[in-house]
């Protein structure tokens, strides 16, 4: 739209809430209206109609099922929103790395995990308190990351895709550091489960 690119992205455990879930998604995606001002509209007869603020440039989102909560990184101001699922208001702003890219959600344990592309590190942050709790390096410029909750003995990592390094760190998260980095093709963006 007017030279901008939008992505909405929907992502879900296949085994478990995945095409349950993808026709109301299909049908959210399909009612968002996108304006100059920052302000997403999201209207549809099925939904009520939402209109909130985000700060400036949105990049990503994660749901927390824990508590209902939407993490939105903003690229430009290096923080993360937390919205109120069931009120659509936000809460607050954490403030994180440079250039927050990428975000998954453990839910396991309620932590949120946070490229910052500009500052490579990736920010923990706690999803009870919405506080960081430490910022780990990675390699350069982190651009997303996820965790691999299907494959045995996997459930406990986040794997980190390091664009300008052609690595993808693996972050034990029992601990929150980096045990690995691995070498992999030229400018990793992005990874799936």
């Amino acid at each position: 739209i007017d030279g901008e690119v939008y992505l909405i992205k929907y992502q879900a455990e296949a085994t478990r809430h995945y095409s349950a879930n993808l026709p109301i998604v299909e049908k959210i995606i399909d009612s968002i209206h996108i304006e100059r001002t920052a302000i997403f509209n999201v209207t549809s007869q099925n939904y009520p109609s939402l209109a909130f603020d985000i700060t400036h440039d949105p990049y990503d989102i994660a749901v927390n099922p824990i508590n209902n909560m939407l993490y939105i990184t903003n690229l430009r101001s290096d923080k993360v929103s937390v919205m109120d699922g069931a009120t659509d208001k936000i809460l607050t702003d954490i403030k994180v790395g440079t250039n927050p890219e990428g975000i998954t959600i453990r839910s396991d344990n309620n932590m949120i995990y946070v490229a910052n592309s500009g500052s490579n590190t990736v920010s923990v942050i706690d999803g009870s308190t919405n506080s960081v709790l430490s910022n780990i390096t990675v390699g350069l410029n982190p651009a997303d990351l996820d965790t691999d909750t299907l494959e045995e003995g996997l459930d406990s990592f986040v794997f980190v895709a390091n664009t300008d390094s052609n690595t993808t760190s693996a972050i034990d998260t029992r601990e929150n550091n980096v045990i690995s980095n691995i070498t992999v093709g030229n400018k990793p963006a992005s990874l799936i489960p």
